[in-house]
């Protein structure tokens, strides 16, 4: 009666991988995917200066102040 045959253990398996997949489906539908935030206008692309090695902007970078500094005043 309580014997464990391949055909039992394979529905068994059946059913837990239904519950699972279902769980993860109400899951999904229940928490969609998060949109994508917009773009802080605050934020700036950074290049490394070659010279010093710090991270100068990639637009409008100005003198650090070193005698050696590429960028203008």
């Amino acid at each position: 009666m309580f014997g464990f045959s391949i055909g039992k253990l394979l529905v068994l398996a059946l059913i837990i991988a239904a519950v699972w997949y279902g769980f993860k489906l109400i899951g999904r539908r229940n928490n969609p995917p998060q949109e994508s935030r917009p773009r802080d206008e605050n934020v700036q692309d950074m290049d490394k200066c070659p010279d010093c090695g710090s991270f100068v902007p990639a637009v409008g970078a100005r003198n650090c102040g070193r005698a050696d500094c590429r960028y203008p005043e």
